[in-house]
C-alpha cells in the first residue's frame, strides 16, 4: 500500500533513542508542529518492536 501524499520522516524519539515515523509532507507547517508535539507526547502508546507486544501472534506478523 502506498500513501496518497508524499511522506516526510520525523523522529519522535529522544536524544538516546530514535523513533522514526512518517507524516504527510503536505501538512500546513503550523499544524505539523502541533501534530509532531502530539505524537511525541503519546509516543509511549506506539509499539516500536515486536517484543513490546508479546500477545501478537508471530504467525500474523512474520511472512
Amino acid at each position: 500500500m502506498q500513501a496518497q501524499d508524499p511522506l516526510q520522516e520525523i523522529d519522535i524519539g529522544d536524544d538516546s533513542v530514535k523513533r522514526p515515523t512518517y507524516i504527510s509532507a503536505n501538512i500546513d507547517p503550523s499544524l505539523k508542529i502541533k501534530f509532531v508535539e502530539l505524537l511525541k507526547e503519546y509516543k509511549d502508546c506506539f509499539a516500536w518492536d515486536y517484543n513490546e507486544i508479546p500477545e501478537l501472534s508471530k504467525d500474523l506478523v512474520e511472512h
